[in-house]
């Protein structure tokens, strides 16, 4: 399996609406509300849309301290639980987990933390410790995932491109470095997404109540 041209085009059409991060350490809302913002358009669900301002306050953001992802997915599940779909956040998973969620049609894409190094990989950008996000782990969004590399957005694009140092932000990154900046380092990094909540049945309601 390949990243294909079709693969970029539509990769290109979607981050095309996306937001890019205005601060250098608020990734996190601003990689959620993207996620959040391309599912609530495919699902046709106006329950999915927030505004940063919302996000900001569900990822505990500060300015000059970033956000807290720890109680996001029970926060998000307040939101949008009534309107059929449910938070989810996992460590661990594995390159196949990551490929079935990006490619599922009732999930949003995910959103990943990767170690701080990830500014190292990206040619001609010499983050500041404490001012470009180098201090600070860091969000993007795998958009496709094949044999050799990985397809993402990342929302600091437009802050590397401002510095006047990089004029084309890195958007693919091969398997060996995406993994080793997700899971393979010592502290391993979460995934988080949106997804449907699963349909109970007839059946099953039927089946639940003659076990009582």
């Amino acid at each position: 399996m390949t990243i294909t041209e079709g693969d970029y085009e539509q990769y290109q059409e979607t981050v095309d609406g996306f937001h890019s991060q205005q601060v250098p350490d608020s990734c996190l809302p601003t990689a959620l509300k993207n996620i959040l913002d391309e599912f609530a358009e495919r699902a046709g669900e106006s329950g999915l849309e927030f505004s940063l301002r919302q996000l900001n306050n569900i990822c505990d953001y500060n300015k000059g301290m970033a956000s807290t992802a720890e109680f996001v997915p029970e926060r998000l599940e307040d939101k949008v639980g009534d309107n059929g779909y449910t938070a989810k956040v996992a460590i661990n998973l594995d390159m196949s987990e990551l490929s079935s969620i990006i490619d599922g049609d009732s999930s949003s894409y995910p959103i990943v933390e990767l170690d701080p190094s990830y500014f190292d990989t990206i040619d001609e950008w010499d983050p500041r410790p404490g001012v470009d996000g180098r201090n600070w782990p860091h969000i993007i969004v795998p958009f496709k995932v094949n044999t050799d590399s990985v397809l993402y957005h990342d929302p600091f694009d437009e802050m590397m491109v401002r510095s006047s140092y990089v004029d084309n932000p890195k958007c693919e990154i091969s398997i060996a470095e995406f993994y080793d900046l997700w899971s393979g380092q010592a502290q391993s990094r979460w995934t988080m997404w949106v997804q449907e909540k699963p349909q109970t049945t007839l059946d099953q309601i039927a089946a639940g109540d003659s076990s009582e």
